[in-house]
């Protein structure tokens, strides 16, 4: 994922760089929306980004997961002038990360810890950067 960001950042610098600062956040602020749009919908299809199922939970739980995660209330579009971020924060943060990468925690403060399964929250697949590019480019 970190190779498909930065080959994506670098072909987009030299477009941003020629725009003027309020446009060049316009612009931004646009991409971190659409980025947010394709996650909340990855997300939705529980999915990871290489298209993926998620690793299904273990016990009798059968709702979806991350539902709560999807909504713009958490996942935040950040914008400066230079840059553009999409993602979570504080507790919800450290959920989403927890099971972005496969770590252990505890569910509850006196149960035992738990190794979850890795679930990519977030992520850039091939679809996302045609669908940023189309943007940039089109303005």
């Amino acid at each position: 994922m970190t190779d498909d960001l930065t080959a994506l950042e670098d072909w987009a610098a030299p477009i941003l760089n020629k725009l003027e600062p309020r446009e060049r956040r316009k612009r931004l602020r646009q991409l971190g929306q659409q980025i947010r749009k394709q996650q909340q919908q990855r997300i939705s299809a529980q999915q990871n980004p290489d298209g993926t199922p998620f690793a299904p939970r273990k016990g009798k739980i059968k709702r979806k997961m991350f539902t709560k995660l999807k909504q713009a209330e958490w996942m935040k579009v950040e914008v400066s002038d230079e840059a553009v971020s999409v993602g979570y924060s504080g507790r919800v943060g450290r959920i989403a990360r927890i099971h972005q990468y496969g770590l252990t925690d505890k569910p509850a403060p006196k149960s035992r810890s738990i190794r979850y399964q890795k679930r990519e929250v977030l992520g850039v697949k091939q679809s996302t950067q045609k669908v940023l590019q189309e943007l940039l480019l089109g303005g």
